[in-house]
């Protein structure tokens, strides 16, 4: 019997001791659990208060004409998102939100692996390094946001400056303002401010590796190319499929990286659905407008985690 077989087994049996009778019954249940519930009562109600209840009321008024100033509340049923499909800067917002997840997420995936592999192998004086490296995860993102903001300034900004003096360019770049080098240049600042989370993650991952397996490699003529793609990487896989789910999430939600170097500009080059749905409600004032791209962009996010799971978490464990 492989492994497969094996956790399956073990499933159903546990199945059948979860359902084994008799039952229960749900006041004996109640008593002997009573005091577990209490410890977690506090946590859920504070869930309910800070997640769930948001996220109920913003769906609801987003099934209305609900106005910021505005009292006068009125039921327009799916109004809001038929005027979504129709409107193109919904529509960008979408394809700039995916670009920008991908540019985000496989930047600090691939920096924090190739600082993970660094430390992993720094005999020597690797927690300097790794408290180092841990910085730009202490700063807030706002600090990082104005940062980089006075950095890729044309006429004051340190890296045009330089870049003059090195003979590099012949005059300022304008990073957030080229269509071009908009997107990037703001992809590379929620890069940096968030590396070291996918940093220790992968760095965990390699020091959990059996070094034994290198050892059962080396005998059978593997060279490091070899195992480092068979044993390294297929160990830390499951690392992988972690990071990518909670960064992709992240990512696609982030609002405020974006919002403080371009609030969504020029031109929507950087709308995202955050900015986009942060600007419907507070600067048009139109809440239930803001509401309902919101709650697109809240389902967007779960339907593709849903099938990131099942393609491939689901598929690990089985």
């Amino acid at each position: 019997m492989n492994g497969s077989e094996t956790r399956t087994e073990l499933r159903k049996q546990n199945t059948r001791d979860l359902l084994r009778w008799p039952l229960p019954s749900p006041g004996k249940f109640l008593r002997r659990h009573l005091e577990g519930y209490l410890f977690i009562a506090p946590a859920v109600f504070l869930v309910i208060a800070i997640m769930l209840y948001p996220l109920a009321y913003g769906i609801g008024i987003s099934f209305t004409d609900k106005e910021l100033m505005s009292r006068s509340v009125s039921y327009v049923g799916l109004q809001n998102y038929i005027k979504l499909f129709a409107d193109d800067v919904f529509r960008t917002a979408i394809g700039n939100t995916l670009v920008w997840t991908v540019y985000v997420v496989v930047g600090r995936l691939g920096l924090g692996f190739a600082l993970a592999m660094l430390l992993h192998h720094i005999p020597r004086g690797g927690q300097i390094f790794r408290v180092l490296l841990l910085i730009p995860w202490a700063v807030p993102s706002i600090v990082v946001g104005i940062t980089f903001k006075w950095l890729y300034d044309p006429l004051f900004g340190y890296l045009n400056q330089y870049l003059m003096l090195l003979g590099l360019v012949s005059e300022p770049i304008l990073f957030l303002v080229d269509r071009n080098l908009v997107m990037l240049s703001v992809s590379i600042a929620a890069i940096w401010t968030g590396y070291p989370f996918a940093m220790l993650a992968w760095l965990a991952g390699l020091q959990g590796v059996n070094q034994e397996l290198y050892d059962v490699a080396a005998v059978d003529g593997a060279n490091r190319l070899q195992s480092f793609v068979h044993v390294t990487l297929t160990s830390i896989r499951p690392v992988l499929i972690l990071l990518l789910l909670l960064e992709g999430i992240w990512v696609f939600n982030n609002f405020e990286m974006v919002y403080i170097l371009t609030r969504g500009g020029p031109a929507h080059l950087t709308e995202l659905l955050s900015t986009y749905s942060y600007r419907s409600a507070f600067s048009a004032l139109r809440a239930s407008y803001g509401a309902a791209i919101a709650t697109m962009q809240f389902v967007s996010v779960v339907i593709l985690s849903l099938v990131y799971l099942k393609l491939f978490a689901f598929k690990e464990n089985d």
